[in-house]
């Protein structure tokens, strides 16, 4: 994948536009819309470009994918990411987050989330969406999406 070309690519669209007839995904509590007509030259080959909004003062559910890495694109706003490891217990997963980390993110900055990391933004804004985009394969919001059940603390 060409990340400056998918960057340019990315610049061109209206992401408020696209979003207003985006569906909810209550499992993890953001609006996303998948993009279509994406220039074969950027090379996403079989991964998926989409598009979300984490509502003011709101976060993505804390969640891992057990297989392929997934990049996050800031394209408005600023936010937290809080990554760490996931723990199983009889069948149920959960982070201690004191193990983990946090990176504070802004408009144009790139975080790749890799495979089995726990990952959970924070919406830094009390009154404006927190725009992104973000690449995966189909199956990332599917069959491996798997919701870790506490929550990172505040801040970050």
């Amino acid at each position: 994948m060409d990340e400056k070309k998918l960057a340019a690519f990315l610049r061109t669209l209206e992401p408020g536009a696209l979003l207003r007839q985006a569906a909810l995904d209550p499992k993890v509590g953001i609006r996303r819309v998948m993009v279509e007509g994406v220039p074969d030259d950027i090379g996403l080959g079989t991964l998926e470009l989409y598009l979300a909004e984490v509502a003011a003062g709101s976060l993505v559910h804390p969640h891992f994918h057990r297989s392929g890495s997934e990049p996050y694109y800031i394209l408005q706003g600023a936010g937290v990411m809080w990554l760490g490891r996931p723990e199983e217990k009889d069948g149920r997963f959960f982070c201690d987050w004191k193990k983990g980390r946090s990176v504070k993110l802004g408009s144009n900055d790139i975080l790749v989330v890799g495979a089995g990391e726990v990952h959970c933004l924070r919406n830094a804004s009390k009154t404006n969406g927190l725009l992104i985009a973000f690449v995966c394969p189909p199956n990332h919001l599917i069959s491996d999406r798997f919701l870790v059940e506490n929550l990172p603390p505040q801040g970050g």
